[in-house]
């Protein structure tokens, strides 16, 4: 039985930041560490041997996560996403083809596809793009380093004033830092 939840749109995303629906499609940025939740809805009560495969553009094998009735469809799953991926049980029934992904990586960065798949044919749903950030610590802890070094040069140019160095001076000292 397909369940449809009318507060969820199929471009709807959500993270582990907002805890919240993000309605952008196309491009999506979190950081390592994070999870995020890429949602897919469609209506699968009408296919015959539906199955769900996410992929991602750009590796070998491609596929993210897949999710069929029967059989193990975790088998042709890229290495990198081992113990990472997961989705709902009953995803196949409700059509809401979810795809959880935890502990993100730098190199999860790219472009995930769902598709449904049934004997017939294969139907692409959805595409999101992923840029995956460093951690935020070091983001934050980088720009405020930037910041101090700004201050000290700042200093020194002021204190090169007022000892009147030449540039040849601030240039040497300056290669000392």
């Amino acid at each position: 039985m397909y369940r449809h939840r009318s507060h969820l749109k199929r471009s709807d995303l959500c993270c582990s930041d907002c805890h919240a629906k993000i309605r952008s499609r196309s491009h999506m940025e979190m950081f390592e560490g994070d999870f995020i939740l890429l949602l897919c809805n469609y209506p699968t009560f009408n296919l015959d041997q539906p199955k769900v495969v996410w992929t991602r553009s750009g590796l070998s094998p491609s596929t993210v996560h897949k999710l069929q009735l029967e059989g193990d469809p975790l088998k042709d799953q890229n290495q990198l996403y081992r113990g990472r991926t997961f989705m709902e049980t009953d995803a196949l029934e409700t059509g809401e083809l979810n795809l959880n992904l935890t502990n993100l990586q730098l190199s999860d960065t790219g472009t995930y596809t769902c598709s449904i798949q049934d004997f017939r044919e294969e139907q692409r749903v959805t595409d999101i793009e992923l840029l995956v950030k460093g951690h935020k610590l070091a983001t934050v802890l980088k720009r405020n380093l930037e910041l101090c070094i700004k201050c000290i040069m700042l200093e020194m140019h002021f204190l090169f004033k007022i000892w009147g160095m030449s540039m040849q001076t601030k240039w040497n000292a300056a290669m000392l830092l």
